[in-house]
């Protein structure tokens, strides 16, 4: 169930870059939906496959990107870094966490892009500074909202968000045993 919820999940943000990827382009740097759901994999789902994404990254080079694997490597390296943060919180993160996760994910993740493919030389340095900042903009402005909605069909598909109780080790600490780990680990999604 898991995994396909992971695959519906990109394939519905992948499907908003398209969409409204180009409907926002006349307004230099658009959102990154597909970043969005990496973050949103990281940050809120135990235990995602490096492979998730890759796959991410890859899926959104092959449809927006002309250079394929230079997203895919981004969105790798972007959520293998916060998954990792991510799992020594004990709690799931704030309205402003969120926030500045997302600008600061949107903002590192397109200028590394615009700073490798070539768009300096294209574009200039003007051009991709205000690219990346809009990017960066829409990021922080759309992720919480975004965060909220897929928490909320995430619930409606039956998955629940497990706070920690008083004393207990959250996401990243030892493993549950018995009656926790039949539960769920604290701080994570469970079925």
């Amino acid at each position: 169930m898991r995994t396909l919820g992971l695959a519906l999940g990109l394939l519905v943000f992948l499907a908003l870059d398209l969409v409204l990827g180009g409907l926002l382009a006349p307004l230099r740097g658009g959102p990154n939906f597909t970043l969005l759901f990496v973050l949103f994999a990281a940050l809120y789902i135990e235990n995602v496959s490096p492979v998730v994404y890759w796959t991410a990254g890859l899926l959104l080079d092959l449809v927006v990107a002309p250079r394929p694997g230079l997203y895919a490597l981004t969105l790798l390296v972007l959520g293998v870094a916060i998954a990792s943060v991510r799992s020594g919180r004990k709690s799931r993160p704030g309205l402003a966490a969120q926030a500045a996760a997302c600008f600061a994910c949107a903002l590192a993740a397109e200028a590394v892009y615009g700073l490798v493919s070539g768009a300096v030389a294209a574009l200039g340095w003007r051009a991709l500074v205000d690219i990346v900042l809009g990017a960066a903009v829409w990021g922080a402005v759309l992720g919480p909202p975004v965060f909220f909605v897929t928490r909320c069909v995430g619930a409606f598909l039956g998955l629940q968000w497990r706070e920690p109780a008083a004393g207990e080790e959250g996401a990243g600490g030892s493993a549950p045993t018995g009656e926790a780990a039949a539960v769920g680990a604290p701080g994570a999604w469970r079925h």
